[in-house]
């Protein structure tokens, strides 16, 4: 009984572990001072205040559950927890960093600064705030506006307004995957392809063959822009905004759309989000650790950076809610058998208990009818 109670509380703790949190998107976009999360299961949306720094580019952290900004009128870079409290310097940017990217395997933060020298820096999550020890990167282009970092393969994607651009994690190797003088609105990427938004075309690019084709085109109004590219399952996120700006109020709406991969059929995934002050929102999109993978060893990499060992940290949404069914299945059944096992536990203490009394008076009554008197056994004893 002992050891099923033991295997017991062992799978009580996996369910609990394994559950972990539904995926999500960070929506932000200066002047505002709030990060909105919108929940991708049910679509519903939080808010996230900030009570100094306006946002100008979010990542979140999935090792420590923070959410990372730089900030438009500041030099550094800030985290906060999900609630917004706690507010912590996590490095010094010299100057407006309007794109960041976090590689929580490595425990690596990337910031772009637009100080006079444009530059990457690499810095240790949680080891290096004063930037002592950051590695600066050989920028291959400027004006970048988004960063995508792939752990598996150590590299960078970069969005400027002179293209899209590929290096590794110390600026070597640079790879141009897209010559196109556009805005930059945002970047993502996928096993096999980079995705891109170019001013309002949406491009798909084969990592392997650098080969780029247009997906799809985002049909503009007057001032409205789509900021934010997220790459999960079989389609690609984006947020579209509008912004009144011959309002008094000058208000901006704005909806998350989501396309499918192929660039076939597109929809409105999320509810209005209304802000103020005309804030075009950018979108960030997360997916939590598994809780029963371990996070906590980063990988260990060799004298270039690149990674020797990666282990997959990913939430898997479809994996994921199967192994969860399997485990409350499992834990369901040993409930039933513990609590069958303590009936008959029970059932047979009180048989024993039973048959025992029936062959004591069986006995006491044979001797007295017999008359003679017989010592009772310890037994049979009361």
């Amino acid at each position: 009984m002992l050891m099923m109670l033991e295997i017991l509380v062992l799978y009580s703790t996996i369910v609990s572990v394994s559950l972990g949190q539904d995926p999500f998107f960070l929506l932000s976009g200066p002047p505002s001072k709030v990060i909105y999360r919108l929940d991708k299961t049910t679509k519903a949306y939080t808010d996230i205040p900030i009570t100094q720094q306006q946002p100008s580019s979010v990542q979140y952290d999935r090792g420590t559950e923070r959410i990372f900004f730089g900030a438009t009128d500041e030099i550094h870079v800030y985290s906060i927890r999900l609630d917004g409290s706690d507010s912590m310097e996590e490095a010094n940017a010299g100057m407006y960093a309007p794109a960041i990217t976090i590689d929580d395997n490595r425990r690596y933060l990337f910031v772009y600064s637009r100080g006079s020298t444009s530059t990457i820096m690499q810095i240790k999550l949680a080891e290096d705030p004063l930037m002592r020890y950051s590695r600066v990167i050989d920028n291959p282009t400027n004006n970048i506006t988004h960063i995508a970092a792939d752990p598996a393969t150590g590299t960078l994607f970069l969005g400027s307004d002179e293209g899209v651009y590929a290096c590794s994690y110390n600026g070597t190797e640079t790879v141009i995957a897209l010559n196109s003088s556009a805005s930059s609105n945002g970047i993502t990427f996928d096993d096999n392809y980079i995705y891109a938004i170019r001013g309002n075309i949406i491009w798909r690019i084969n990592r392997s063959s650098n080969e780029a084709k247009q997906l799809f085109t985002i049909s503009y109004k007057t001032n409205q822009a789509a900021q934010g590219l997220a790459a999960a399952g079989g389609h690609l996120y984006f947020a579209l905004n509008y912004c009144d700006q011959g309002a008094a109020s000058q208000e901006c709406d704005t909806y998350v759309y989501r396309l499918l991969k192929d660039g076939s059929q597109y929809e409105a995934f999320s509810p209005l989000i209304r802000t103020a002050y005309c804030s075009m929102l950018k979108l960030v999109y997360v997916t939590p650790f598994q809780r029963n993978v371990s996070t906590t060893s980063p990988c260990q990499e060799d004298i270039t950076g690149a990674c020797i060992h990666i282990v997959d940290d990913n939430y898997s949404d479809d994996s994921s809610a199967s192994n969860n069914t399997l485990v409350i299945c499992l834990l369901v059944v040993l409930v039933f058998v513990c609590l069958v096992s303590i009936g008959f536990f029970f059932c047979w203490k009180k048989m024993s208990k039973f048959q025992m009394s029936g062959n004591s008076d069986e006995t006491i009554n044979e001797t007295l009818h017999s008359g003679h008197y017989m010592e009772l056994t310890e037994e049979q004893k009361f």
